[in-house]
């Protein structure tokens, strides 16, 4: 099952295609993927103390995302990928913690300033430093920012169908959206946030902190990005984009989806902010587990068993059901591990520290795992290549 997705006849956008050589395998290939995810959480998100888990690695894993998104579905192996799995691998994800860093790095400066000695800091972002001006760390000032510009991601990479960025080419479509993704997140961080609700003017002016003077909370943008990221992964890997099947014109089929995500998006969370009362930590984790779910339920397990039902109905109420199943075990499970492993506050709730596990660490895994090293050490997957031999 590959998740380049290619249009059908029927005018669907699919988000994996099943390759029957494959189906086979499954459940025993799935059992070593989230075998590999898991092994991955708990060394960075456990093994590591958990708060300093959330503070160190919070802000540069999640702006590793969109970066891992460009290798694993854009690159598929560049630069590298006439290289055994293993040494492709390897190289890859070398590079995209690089990139990571440096782009993490890049985001102080837009939102405060440089402060390369705090980048991975446990560092309290307002500790009291006496005359002397406090550190500026990554955490947290930096995620809404790199939430803006993953959702962004997101949204080329699946709704739009790297349309019409796949014009350039393979290489050249992933670093056009990867530059697409910041350019727009960016645009939307200086619109939008707004950190007067979090941060005094006098505090911020301290710090560091440049205020956009936006109409929104900043930190609301993660809950509201994340929702959008939710409706974009469901509807467009799982369920294959299958609600927007009928539409045959592909620029009509994407903004029809876009419109679509980024309104159920927006709903979502003022039902979940307003109606609900649940806090933007609370409605982030909950969205970082159903993110999850459905990338193991449809990459890792490549639908299975939902994929056993004997209609396309059956298959899409299965996956659900699997997802909604999954999302629930994980969001329990890490909310009474991170409670027995660390003492939280309102500035650092385990609902965050939940988050990051389960977005930078569950499903990036999963990606990484599948797209990245192209499932070592089971049997590799389709994928469109340039050239190249394929070594396990």
């Amino acid at each position: 099952m590959s998740i380049t997705r290619t249009p059908t006849s029927a005018g669907a956008v699919p988000a994996a295609r099943a390759l029957p050589g494959r189906l086979e395998r499954q459940p025993a290939v799935g059992l070593v993927g989230s075998a590999i995810a898991l092994a991955l959480f708990a060394i960075l998100g456990v093994v590591v103390a958990p708060t300093s888990s959330l503070q160190i690695l919070g802000a540069v894993t999640t702006f590793s995302l969109p970066v891992l998104i460009a290798s694993a579905l854009w690159w598929h192996g560049w630069p590298v990928r006439g290289l055994s799995r293993p040494a492709t691998g390897i190289i890859n994800t070398a590079l995209i913690v690089i990139l990571a860093l440096v782009l993490t790095g890049l985001a102080q400066l837009i939102v405060g300033r440089g402060d390369i000695s705090h980048l991975l800091s446990t560092t309290p972002a307002q500790a009291a430093h006496g005359p002397a001006r406090p550190p500026f760390p990554s955490y947290p000032w930096t995620l809404p920012l790199a939430a803006l510009i993953f959702v962004t991601m997101i949204l080329l990479t699946f709704v739009c169908d790297r349309w019409p960025l796949r014009a350039l080419g393979e290489v050249g479509s992933g670093f056009a959206a990867l530059a697409a993704s910041w350019v727009i997140g960016l645009a939307a961080y200086l619109l939008l946030a707004n950190w007067n609700a979090i941060v005094p003017p006098p505090a911020q002016s301290a710090l560091g902190l440049s205020n956009p003077g936006g109409p929104v909370d900043a930190f609301n943008l993660l809950g509201w990005t994340l929702c959008v990221a939710v409706w974009a992964v469901v509807v467009f890997i799982p369920l294959r984009g299958a609600p927007l099947a009928g539409i045959r014109s592909t620029p009509v089929r994407v903004l029809v989806g876009l419109v679509g995500v980024i309104g159920l998006g927006w709903i979502t969370f003022l039902l979940l902010f307003h109606t609900a009362s649940l806090t933007v930590p609370e409605i982030s984790a909950a969205c970082g587990a159903t993110i999850a779910a459905s990338i193991i339920a449809a990459l890792v397990f490549e639908g299975w068993p939902a994929r056993l039902a004997g209609s396309p109905g059956a298959v899409a109420v299965g996956m659900l059901t699997t997802i909604a199943v999954l999302a629930a075990v994980l969001f329990i499970v890490l909310k009474a591990i991170g409670d027995a492993r660390a003492t939280w506050n309102p500035a650092n709730p385990v609902y965050l520290w939940m988050t990051v596990c389960t977005l930078n660490f569950l499903a990036a895994g999963s990606i990484l795992w599948y797209g990245v090293w192209r499932r070592w050490p089971c049997a590799p997957v389709a994928a469109p290549r340039a050239g190249g031999q394929e070594h396990s």
